[in-house]
């Protein structure tokens, strides 16, 4: 296993860029390309049950001592998947959750594909220790890997993961464990195809992160479109609908609505969608799917908390191009445009 390395790490904190900047001068895009080892493998030999495993293993493997927290939370999205009317696939999706910048991250494994994908920059913050703010802003791109909720590696498949609503996942074999930020990292660095990834999931017992239950939709670059689910522990496979070669979903399960725990939630998006996409039988340029994500976008004041639930990203990921258009903070007349093969530096 490759050594801890402060060069790197170095390395990778001077890559922490400015993107995006909004109309009022609030920072709302970062990016960064990612040098330091993240030992993928070891946290998956030893499994990962929860959010405070994948914390302390990272925190001896990868940050060489130094105490990380992640954020819990609740958040909604939307995502469908599509083809351009020259017959580009694409993945688009609305991460919707509480107010704050997000960040383009690039990986470049030595064992596994490259990949681009983005995280929000609230999900971490300092724990353990009393720790100053600057030195958190630094420590954040540690683990920086295991916090991207989307993303593309070079041979085409992309993966988006959204909450729905019930009983999160506790899956109890013999199998080893793994949770969804180290499921979507070990999708993204060693699966080409929608059939490899339901095999790697089917290989670990899943451990939904903090107290939420979890689904993902997957598309690869030969067609393969899928939504993966769990219904009381059970992992299930959603695919598309007769010859269809999409889907959409938003916050509820697909393969069992009448089992939610709150079933409204999500449907209006759902159906705003479907009544887009269903007339154009999933075929769209990225400007209309940009239109659907502001269509379904959330925009509204938490009703206990009082904090901006907005949709932090808007994207597109052409898979077959290989790069993303990115929407900041609900700012449609901003778009942002990055490519796999060429990490901002």
């Amino acid at each position: 296993m490759e050594e801890f390395s402060w060069k790197k790490l170095c390395a990778s904190m001077s890559s922490v860029k400015i993107a995006g900047i909004d109309s009022v001068g609030d920072i709302r895009v970062y990016t960064m390309n990612y040098q330091n080892p993240y030992h993928l493998d070891y946290m998956l030999e030893n499994g990962v049950k929860n959010t405070a495993d994948l914390l302390i293993k990272a925190t001896k493997e990868i940050s060489g001592g130094i105490p990380l927290f992640v954020i819990p939370g609740r958040y909604a999205c939307s995502s469908f998947n599509a083809k351009t009317p020259e017959g580009k696939r694409f993945l688009a999706r609305n991460f919707d959750y509480k107010d704050s910048p997000c960040m383009v991250v690039w990986c470049n494994p030595e064992d596994g594909y490259k990949s681009i994908g983005i995280c929000d920059m609230l999900f971490m913050t300092y724990g353990f220790k009393r720790t100053p703010i600057e030195t958190w802003n630094r420590y954040f791109t540690l683990m920086a890997p295991y916090t991207v909720m989307d993303g593309m590696n070079e041979t085409g498949l992309c993966i988006a993961v959204l909450e729905q609503k019930g009983p999160a996942t506790k899956q109890t074999t013999s199998r080893p464990d793994i949770t969804t930020t180290v499921a979507i990292r070990a999708i993204l660095d060693k699966c080409a195809t929608v059939e490899e990834a339901i095999e790697l999931l089917d290989s670990y017992d899943m451990n939904d992160a903090v107290f939420c239950n979890y689904h993902y939709h997957i598309i690869d670059k030969k067609g393969g479109n899928v939504i993966i689910e769990y219904v009381n522990n059970k992992m299930n496979v959603v695919r598309p609908e007769k010859r269809k070669k999409y889907q959409y979903t938003t916050n509820f399960l697909l393969s069992n609505p009448g089992g939610d725990v709150k079933g409204n939630f999500g449907y209006s998006r759902y159906y705003q969608m479907r009544d887009f996409i269903e007339p154009r039988k999933g075929v769209m340029t990225v400007d209309e799917a940009m239109q659907l994500l502001e269509h379904v976008k959330l925009e509204y004041r938490h009703h206990l908390l009082k904090h901006r639930v907005t949709s932090l990203w808007s994207v597109v990921y052409n898979i077959d191009d290989l790069t993303i258009d990115l929407v900041a903070g609900a700012d449609f007349s901003k778009r942002y445009s990055f490519s796999l093969d060429s990490p901002a530096t």
